[in-house]
């Protein structure tokens, strides 16, 4: 029964942290709402499981816990709604039941590795995901997917279960590899030009795996949703330098997942416990802060590289987002739509940073079916 209890407080007070951005538990909330119809499982469980120790021998202890799990209950079910609501109003199709299909984590088999380069010596690779599916002989859309991670961690096979599916879908899908920035190697000059090649690889080597090259899209996440808007608006002006050469194809359209548009915003991160990550992240990459190399901060800033030729833009953000305070995407968003950028701002309510990582969930179904369609329209 105290095991019971303990855990519908706990699940109770995990919901509240949704509803209340920077403090200790937004943290909380951030975990519960990612994985909201699991946990609301787990508080009919523990509430069945309660009666049935208790039954009605503890009547007044009875009715606290009804109470407490109904209060658990409500505050999932406001959140499950609104991100359905979210999802319809982008014209997106989700659905409670997928969210509990077991996510695939087991290493993809049947993927391409291949090195576009190397840099200090190390090689830097893509990964090759040719489409599942394909009809009426055509060749595939393209999409490169680069990593996100603060430009100092994450890899290209970070997302492998999404890009997956992407492939299952039909797309010919390339992950990017580049190199990380650490305390002694600041990248911020480096990273972009990286890119640049790998996209000049695939626009060199696309057509050998069936892919068409009129139909290319970027996706990045975070820090990679950085790099997706600066590459793909610059190579769209025919601006973006590669660091090893040829000819960098042009872009159809972005999507950049809770991106860090402004990296000198995105170094001030006021949030008491994730305000020192960001920091740090920040300062890997460029060297230091936006008062020590405001023009390193200006070269990275997504805002920088606003034309009225850029690639139509989808933006997905967590409203709660305490590691990239989502504010300076909003902002984008409007600059970019009054210079003639098509965008959509899709605004995921009591999200936090990273909520579509774990495949099938909402927030995951909200964010690649809406990529997937954003791009199809474009």
């Amino acid at each position: 029964m105290f095991l019971s209890t303990l855990v519908l407080i706990l699940v109770a007070i995990s919901f509240l942290g949704a509803f209340l951005r920077t403090t200790p538990l937004t943290l909380l909330g951030a975990i519960v709402t990612a994985l909201a119809t699991w946990f609301v499982v787990l508080t009919l469980v523990a509430a069945a499981a309660y009666l049935w120790a208790a039954g009605l021998r503890k009547r007044a202890w009875t009715t606290v816990v009804a109470l407490i799990a109904l209060f658990a209950l409500s505050e999932a079910a406001v959140i499950e709604i609104n991100l359905s609501r979210t999802a319809r109003k982008n014209g997106v199709a989700v659905s409670a039941l997928q969210s509990f299909e077991l996510p695939d984590f087991a290493t993809t088999n049947g993927v391409t590795t291949v090195p576009y380069r190397t840099f200090d010596g190390v090689p830097l690779n893509l990964t090759i995901r040719r489409p599942k599916v394909v009809t009426g002989g055509q060749p595939s859309p393209i999409l490169i997917y680069v990593h996100g991670g603060g430009w100092v961690s994450g890899r290209a096979e970070g997302r492998h279960a999404d890009l997956d599916w992407f492939a299952g879908k039909g797309w010919l899908v390339f992950a990017v590899d580049y190199s990380l920035s650490t305390k002694e190697r600041h990248l911020w000059d480096v990273t972009q030009a990286q890119v640049g090649c790998a996209m000049a690889w695939v626009g060199a080597h696309a057509a050998e795996f069936g892919g068409n090259l009129s139909h290319l899209y970027m996706l990045g996440e975070s820090a990679g949703g950085n790099l997706v808007i600066n590459v793909s608006y610059m190579a769209n002006a025919d601006r973006l330098m590669s660091s090893c050469g040829g000819s960098v194809p042009h872009v159809s359209a972005v999507v950049s997942l809770y991106p860090v548009i402004d990296p000198a915003d995105f170094y001030r991160n006021p949030d008491p416990i994730m305000g020192p990550s960001a920091r740090s992240m920040a300062s890997q990459y460029t060297g230091g802060s936006p008062e020590q190399y405001p023009e390193r901060y200006r070269t990275i800033s997504s805002a920088s590289y606003l034309t009225p030729g850029a690639p139509p833009t989808m933006l997905i953000v967590g409203e709660n987002d305490t590691l990239v305070p989502p504010e300076p995407t909003y902002a984008f968003a409007q600059q970019a739509k009054s210079e003639g950028v098509a965008v959509e701002l899709v605004r995921v309510p009591y999200m936090n940073h990273a909520f579509d990582v774990i495949p099938h969930t909402l927030g995951n179904q909200l964010s690649r079916n809406g990529s997937a369609g954003f791009m199809q329209r474009h």
